[in-house]
């Protein structure tokens, strides 16, 4: 009797986790295994795609927030700036203004002692008014007759 040969030998297998994967026969319990893993393989894949996704969705959503609240302080600061700078001016205005009330007030009344003296010193710059050289209670009669009756006061 002839020696028994296996019938076309396999083609040697592809390096896998253990099954022996036989393309030839597609519906053997090795190749559903592997299509099988295949299957978890692409699967895991995309879950640790969809993963990956929604980790940079979120560093994006944080970076937003982190960017937002960074303007919001800025312009709180810039603000804050505005304000410090009002109030220092306001400060200024006011530390001014009460620097300039007593000078004004000397000035008004270095003034109105430069006029008095001037007064003093140049009476014939005045216009001329016509006083009495008489008494009005030595003579009231002479002086009632030249400015009218008197009323109340002797000068009138």
């Amino acid at each position: 009797m002839a020696p028994l040969l296996p019938p076309n030998p396999a083609p040697p297998p592809p390096p896998s986790s253990g099954d022996i994967y036989d393309p030839a026969v597609p519906d053997s319990p090795a190749h559903s295994a592997s299509s099988h893993q295949h299957q978890q393989q692409q699967q895991q894949q995309q879950q640790q795609q969809q993963v990956q996704q929604q980790e940079r969705m979120e560093q994006q959503r944080q970076q937003q927030q982190q960017q937002q609240q960074q303007e919001m302080q800025q312009q709180q600061r810039m603000e804050q700036q505005q304000q410090q700078q009002q109030e220092m001016q306001q400060q200024q205005r006011m530390e001014q203004q009460q620097q300039q009330q007593p000078q004004a007030m000397q000035q008004q009344q270095l003034q109105q002692e430069v006029q008095q003296q001037q007064q003093r010193q140049q009476p014939q710059q005045q216009p001329h008014r016509h006083r009495c050289t008489t008494s009005p209670f030595i003579l009231p009669r002479i002086h009632t007759r030249s400015h009218g009756p008197l009323i109340g006061h002797p000068w009138v």
